[in-house]
């Protein structure tokens, strides 16, 4: 597997922006029976941090690289910056353009990443669930398959009750800049708001998985959220299980996550300093 952190310039976000890539490279095994080439173009997922993140945290956090590693996909990691991964219409920083459509179009040309709908996963934890949903909805002919892991359902009674100081969240400039918070009951940075928008749609959207632990203060909101779809006849799996807001649950979920998503066959992987490779178990 290549591990690689890359920067460019952004027309969303109109400056150089951090990535964090992993890409399926050849396997070697030392033990004489030869090496596996790897096949792109690669299945992509596009994985995105929680609050007070940044695009190194699931590489740091979780087993995600090693993962991937076996099961030949690409994982593309951005920066969110606590934007929450919207539009933000105050100062044109365009973070939901940047996630949809921008960094999707930019790490295909890098890289030799499948440019098939059915191919293109995104996901995400916290603010990164809320992310990871509202631009795969949005942005439904280019993703396939949507994994939102203790999502942050940003509505105007979820804001704030709760949340512990000083969580951005908390702050009503925050709220106001990044969510437009006046008109957040009917703007389509409201869940609710946007589900409805694209129910119409239900046959082509993603298929989703969302992942919440039940000790998770957000558990509520992603069970109504989830009752909501339910309402819509939008298809999802709601997958409650033990857990609360950490990695802890998240190292879980995003096995869950990987099992999920179309991938080849598992390939075992010789990790360094393993000179007995699977048979030394």
């Amino acid at each position: 597997m290549a591990f690689i952190r890359a920067e460019f310039m952004s027309r969303s976000l109109k400056r150089i922006v951090p990535i964090t890539v992993v890409i399926p490279s050849d396997t070697t095994n030392f033990s004489g029976t030869g090496t596996n080439p790897a096949q792109p173009p690669y299945k992509t997922l596009y994985l995105l941090h929680g609050i007070y993140g940044s695009d190194m945290d699931m590489i740091a956090n979780t087993n995600v690289m090693r993962l991937a590693r076996e099961r030949q996909l690409a994982v593309v990691m951005p920066a969110g910056e606590n934007h929450f991964y919207v539009d933000d219409s105050n100062n044109g920083m365009k973070y939901g353009e940047f996630i949809g459509k921008e960094l999707v179009e930019a790490t295909r040309r890098m890289f030799p990443l499948s440019d098939q709908r059915e191919d293109t996963y995104i996901a995400g934890m916290s603010m990164g669930g809320y992310g990871a949903l509202m631009n795969g909805i949005r942005n439904y002919e280019t993703f396939g398959y949507i994994a939102s892991m203790s999502t942050a359902v940003i509505t105007k009674e979820t804001l704030g009750p709760g949340m512990p100081n000083p969580t951005p969240m908390c702050d009503p400039d925050f709220q106001q800049a990044i969510w437009d918070y006046d008109t957040l009951d009917t703007n389509e940075k409201n869940p609710y708001v946007l589900l409805k928008k694209y129910a119409d749609r239900r046959e082509s959207l993603p298929k989703i998985m969302i992942l919440c632990g039940e000790s998770d203060p957000l558990f509520g909101n992603n069970q109504r959220l989830s009752e909501y779809m339910n309402e819509l006849e939008i298809a999802h799996e709601f997958i409650p299980s033990e857990g609360g807001h950490n990695f802890d649950f998240w190292r879980e979920a995003i096995v869950k996550i990987l099992d999920w998503l179309p991938h080849g066959e598992v390939i075992p992987i010789m990790d360094s300093g393993d000179v007995f490779g699977k048979s030394g178990v």
